[in-house]
């Protein structure tokens, strides 16, 4: 993104700390001890995270950045 010269890199930055964030707090709690009914709220709860994740940031996000380098179509090969 950045070789790119992406300005909307910032801002994909922040949702990925966001995501990470989700995991780490999803992680906090299934560590915990269960009380009964909470191990199904947290399979909830995570599959939300996760399909959210896909949804929103890399069907819609990411394809945002996908189409951006498309459209530069300047031959001019990014490296990772």
């Amino acid at each position: 993104m950045q070789e790119a010269g992406y300005n909307g890199m910032a801002d994909h930055r922040k949702h990925h700390a966001e995501y990470l964030n989700n995991i780490k707090e999803l992680k906090e709690l299934a560590a915990q001890p269960r009380i009964q009914g909470m191990s199904y709220e947290l399979s909830v709860t995570t599959n939300q995270v996760v399909v959210d994740w896909i949804v929103d940031h890399i069907m819609k996000i990411d394809k945002k950045f996908g189409e951006y380098v498309k459209g530069q179509g300047s031959g001019k090969s990014l490296t990772r």
